[in-house]
């Protein structure tokens, strides 16, 4: 996507062959391939305390593994969801864990840069991106993409809200940003075609 097919990952690390006993998520932990992790809860503009709950319990599923904390990334274009998320964790992991957090890296994509982990959690946190119309170059911006995608050894977990990708140009294109956008927009689509899926479909009152 990123470097015209000229840039590919060694072979030990194209398939993760674990097999992952796990409490919350076996679907998404027990694929071969990334995933991008879909729902269709509606709490979120730059906080979403269902994603972090999501994270906590892949992070919990990981920890069963024998996982170790040092070896867990997680990030969010977002502060408030960086916080969102520490608290979740707490809540979730068992107290004799708590001491070594530290260890577990937990900010924002932007302090992710150069740097890498043998699991990645990015938590999008955008529920509304294209009602608000605010600040849609930091939301879908490239680089902040592919560092986050770009970060994992093993395996990589993108979560969002379904609509981050439900992407219909001719609504957009009346927005004044829309052509400054638009090629950004279009790393998003080609992002969510490429992905391997899988959807979460809470039954409340929010639907899909």
């Amino acid at each position: 996507m990123f470097y015209e097919n000229r840039l590919h990952s060694d072979s030990t690390t194209n398939i993760d062959n674990t097999e992952y006993e796990c409490t919350y998520h076996p679907q998404v932990l027990n694929n071969d391939s990334h995933i991008l992790l879909q729902h269709n809860v509606f709490d979120a503009q730059g906080r979403s305390p269902y994603e972090a709950k999501l994270v906590a319990e892949l992070i919990s599923d990981l920890l069963k593994n024998g996982v170790n904390l040092k070896d867990i990334g997680v990030m969010s274009p977002y502060r408030a969801q960086v916080r969102e998320i520490k608290k979740e964790i707490k809540k979730i992991l068992p107290k004799s864990i708590l001491s070594p957090f530290e260890s577990l890296f937990v900010d924002t994509v932007d302090s992710m840069q150069g740097q890498e982990r043998n699991y990645i959690i990015y938590s999008m946190a955008n529920s509304h991106p294209l009602e608000s119309m605010r600040r849609l170059d930091f939301f879908y911006s490239p680089n902040r993409l592919n560092v986050a995608i770009t970060r994992a050894i093993k395996k990589c977990i993108v979560i969002s809200n379904y609509k981050v990708f439900d992407i219909i140009d001719e609504e957009l294109k009346v927005h004044k940003d829309y052509q400054d956008i638009k090629s950004s927009l279009d790393i998003f689509k080609r992002f969510n075609s490429l992905s391997t899926k899988i959807e979460i479909n809470e039954t409340d009152e929010n639907e899909w």
